[in-house]
């Protein structure tokens, strides 16, 4: 561990805990091979702003070849969950025992994924709260509180965002009685979106980190207690694990915010760029599987900066300094003058992102030149 580092814990997180009615174990259901071993010896050093994170490798044949490692992260320290995580890695071959990834308080959780997309059972993860070496500052928070964004094959129900259904009631074939949920007719749609209903533009091309939240549960919609077997057959009266649906978040960039560029997985991390869209993207493998999206959000964060300048001769009139970029909100800014006699001062005006003007005025007030250096921090 590095010298300044903050705690970190170790710990395993059970399977994403969705719940439905079918096998426990959709490996099983689809006749796949046994899912791959839980990732061992997941660790972190916080080095500078990265966080360096290795494991040991697997000996799993199907993630050696053609198989991954994934990394997620979210900020929920209490519950964090798969499915409530975001990814932060991309992808990372099955052969790799190290990685360098952004440093974000929270929790990283990491599975292996083989070449015929089994993931291993249970997550481990890493809970740390090794801050970051430059302060992060808010911009944009969009929380899609209602989900009044555009919906493609997805509904909102009862305050959550879902899949909905193939069919509606009047293309419903049979008798009603022998109907599933309102919400199944026809079966669950294997896929659909939805686009947040408001995007972030910076004003200017930026540096900035996204870090997001979400809390997702799986169900399934024909899952009625008068459609199962005996009680004495039933895993649990909650039902069986569902592990047949997901929840993805994507986001599209743009330097000038008219041209957006394609949809991408978003990645918690820093981009540089203008302008953001974002989208979840729900998807369900068995027709009665479903998924609910209780709550997202998007959080646009930006680093502090600075610019400076040295030895800058003011003349005798008002000086205008520029900055070499552009903040996102007016800076401070620190003069250091040199030659100043009795009486001599120095005056600020038109503070902007852009830069500012300064003068310097003798005890009389009339213009001076002095030489003079500035400093400036802000975001």
């Amino acid at each position: 561990m590095v010298a300044g580092t903050h705690e970190i814990r170790i710990t395993a997180i059970s399977g994403i805990g969705l719940r439905g009615p079918t096998a426990s174990n959709s490996k099983i259901i689809y006749g796949l091979t046994i899912p791959p071993d839980d990732v061992s010896n997941f660790g972190l050093q916080a080095l500078s702003n990265s966080a360096f994170l290795t494991w040991d490798g697997s000996t799993d044949l199907d993630v050696i070849v053609g198989g991954k490692l994934k990394i997620k992260h979210t900020t929920d320290t209490v519950d964090p969950t798969w499915s409530n995580s975001t990814e932060i890695s991309g992808t990372i071959s099955g052969t790799t025992i190290t990685a360098t990834l952004p440093l974000i308080s929270g929790v990283y959780l990491a599975k292996w994924i083989d070449s015929t997309g089994n993931q291993s059972v249970n997550a481990v993860s890493i809970i740390t709260n090794a801050p970051s070496v430059i302060a992060m500052n808010f911009i944009e928070e969009l929380e899609e509180s209602g989900f009044p964004g555009t919906k493609t094959g997805t509904a909102v129900l009862e305050g959550a965002l879902r899949l909905d259904s193939n069919n509606t009631i009047s293309e419903q074939p049979g008798l009603m009685s022998t109907w599933p949920r309102m919400s199944a007719l026809g079966g669950i749609a294997s896929s659909g979106n939805y686009l947040f209903e408001d995007a972030v533009d910076l004003g200017s091309i930026q540096t900035s980190r996204i870090t997001t939240a979400l809390s997702v549960t799986a169900f399934d919609a024909d899952d009625l207690v008068s459609s199962r077997p005996l009680v004495s057959t039933w895993a649990s009266i909650a039902g069986d694990l569902i592990h047949d649906v997901d929840a993805t978040l994507y986001v599209r960039t743009s330097s000038d915010n008219i041209t957006f560029g394609d949809w991408g997985k978003l990645l918690v991390g820093d981009y540089s760029t203008r302008a953001f869209q974002f989208k979840i993207e729900l998807e369900s493998d068995y027709d009665t599987h479903n998924i609910r999206v209780n709550s997202l959000f998007v959080s646009v964060d930006m680093p502090d900066r600075t610019s400076s300048g040295e030895d800058i001769a003011s003349g005798a009139a008002l000086k205008s300094i520029a900055f070499p970029f552009d903040y996102q909100v007016i800076p401070a800014v620190g003069i250091t003058a040199q030659d100043m006699e009795t009486g001599d001062f120095f005056e600020i005006s038109n503070k902007a992102v852009s830069g500012f003007d300064i003068i310097f005025k003798d005890s009389g007030g009339t213009a001076i030149s002095r030489t003079f250096d500035h400093i400036t921090r802000g975001y």
